[in-house]
C-alpha cells in the first residue's frame, strides 16, 4: 500500500509522490532521450511488478552495469518491489564480482554489454538469474524487456517497511566488506528531500 511521503517513509514513496505532483515535467534525461515523472513512474511500476512475480521480497539483486537509464529505473524498481539492491562497480574484475554474488547470495544480476564479459562465469551451488538490460540473452529468468511489459500490480508494490534493508554496499579492495542500508528516510533528511522534489518539479526555483 502506498503511504504518504514523510519521516520514516521508504524512498520509493517519494518517487511515486513526485509522479502524482509533477507528472508531465521532465524527470530523467539521457542524451536525446527524456522521460517525464509520469513515464518514469510507470516504467518503475511495471519493472517492480515483474520483479515481484519472479523474486520473493527480501531477496538480493546485483546491479552491475555502466551508467545508463536502466540503472536508475532498476534502483527505484528494486526499492518498490522490496528487494535488496547490491550496486556493483562496473570496473570490478570477474573474480571480484563472483565474490560479491557468492557472499551476498544474490538471486539476480542485472548487467549490460559493458560488463557481460564478467558475468558468464557466475555459478556456484545456486547460479543467479542473469538479466542483461540491453539484450534478450537472459539466463535463468525472463528478459528485461519482459519485465518492462509486465502489467502494474499495485498490491505487490511498496511492501517494504522503513526497518527493512534496502541495500548492501561492498567496498573495493583485497578484502570485500559489506555495509547495509535501510529503506527509511531519516527525519533530518525528510524536509530536504521534499524541498528538492519541489525544485525538480518547478524549474527555475
Amino acid at each position: 500500500m502506498l503511504e504518504s511521503a514523510g519521516s520514516g517513509a521508504p524512498i520509493s514513496v517519494f518517487a511515486a509522490q513526485a509522479a502524482r505532483r509533477y507528472g508531465p515535467r521532465t524527470a530523467l534525461i539521457h542524451g536525446p532521450q527524456r522521460w517525464t515523472f509520469a513515464e518514469f513512474d510507470a516504467i518503475v511500476d511495471r519493472l517492480a511488478s515483474g520483479l515481484s512475480a519472479e523474486v520473493p521480497q527480501g531477496e538480493r539483486a546485483c546491479v552491475f552495469m555502466a551508467n545508463r537509464p536502466e540503472y536508475v529505473f532498476l534502483q527505484a524498481a528494486l526499492e518498490r518491489s522490496g528487494l535488496m539492491r547490491i550496486p556493483v562497480n562496473a570496473r570490478l574484475s570477474g573474480a571480484e564480482v563472483a565474490a560479491i554474488v557468492e557472499d551476498s547470495g544474490a538471486a539476480v544480476v542485472f548487467h549490460d554489454a559493458a560488463t557481460a564479459d564478467r558475468v558468464g562465469s557466475l555459478g556456484g551451488s545456486k547460479p543467479p538469474w542473469l538479466c542483461p538490460v540491453d539484450s534478450d540473452d537472459a539466463v535463468g529468468g525472463p528478459t528485461f524487456a519482459t519485465l518492462q511489459e509486465t502489467p502494474a500490480a499495485p498490491d505487490h508494490l511498496h511492501r517494504a517497511g522503513s526497518d527493512d534493508l534496502c541495500s548492501i554496499n561492498y567496498t573495493s579492495g583485497r578484502d570485500l566488506r559489506a555495509a547495509e542500508g535501510r529503506y527509511a528516510v531519516p527525519p533530518q533528511l525528510d524536509s530536504g528531500l521534499s524541498q528538492h522534489a519541489d525544485r525538480l518539479g518547478h524549474p527555475g526555483r
